[in-house]
């Protein structure tokens, strides 16, 4: 579940497919990659809880998706909105969410989200990623060359 939050504090918005959910919950590496632990993690947070109307996980176009959906509340509270506590989001967040989502898209908001929490380094290094794939003629490819001279213009 925190990966999935983490998702989408470092900017990636889009609903995440189990498999993605899966990669991104084995590299925090704090149990063994078993597909039991995660399903039951999964039907955990996707559960909706009495009086509620949502959990913190939910099937995105109305459940009608495979995919699933963070519940914006719960990445907010770890923003330190609704009065909570901010939880930091260290290189290691950064860098799982890189690995794991490589597509240009998530790339680029990725760089953006990263040069607005102050993380330069991986702006830079996410941006640079997602610029390379502009042969393939992805659209975020040509936003994040773009992006990415000014961030680089900003920095001389």
């Amino acid at each position: 579940m925190q990966a999935a939050i983490d998702v989408r504090r470092c900017g990636i918005h889009r609903p995440l497919g189990e498999d993605e959910l899966y990669r991104l919950w084995c590299a925090r590496g704090s149990h063994e990659d078993s597909r039991l632990l995660f399903e039951r993690a999964l039907d955990w947070a996707g559960a909706v809880p009495d009086g509620a109307s949502t959990g913190l996980l939910s099937r995105a176009a109305g459940g009608a998706s495979p995919d699933w959906r963070v519940l914006a509340y719960a990445a907010g509270a770890d923003e330190g909105n609704h009065g909570h506590k901010p939880r930091p989001l260290g290189a290691r967040e950064w860098n799982e969410v890189s690995q794991q989502l490589p597509e240009p898209g998530d790339q680029f908001n990725l760089g953006i989200a990263a040069h607005l929490h102050g993380r330069s380094d991986t702006a830079t290094t996410v941006l640079a990623q997602a610029a390379r794939a502009a042969g393939s003629g992805h659209p975020a490819a040509d936003a994040a060359a773009t992006a990415l001279h000014h961030l680089r213009a900003g920095t001389e």
